[in-house]
């Protein structure tokens, strides 16, 4: 293994895990959103403003969204372990 090579695998090595590791935090996230029986959540955000905006998010739509980033994350991750393969 070329030095160049072994930069490749370490580097696609650091992302996989970093993208692991943002998996199972949305993982834990969906899990507690599933587990309660409110509709939506309201969120403030904490900034300069005088006037500071309230927002609202629905559950689903939230859980929905979590979803599908880890989804999106789960396909880079096999892209990368095949690249990693491959080195």
């Amino acid at each position: 293994m070329t030095q160049e090579q072994f930069d490749r695998a370490n580097k696609l090595q650091n992302k996989i895990k970093y993208l692991e590791d943002k998996n199972n935090a949305f993982e834990r996230v969906i899990d507690r959103l599933k587990g309660t029986q409110m509709q939506d959540i309201q969120f403030r955000l904490n900034d300069a403003w005088v006037a500071t905006p309230i927002g609202t998010i629905d559950y689903s739509d939230l859980v929905n969204f979590l979803v599908q980033q880890r989804l999106k994350n789960e396909t880079k991750i096999e892209e990368m372990q095949k690249e990693f393969g491959k080195i």
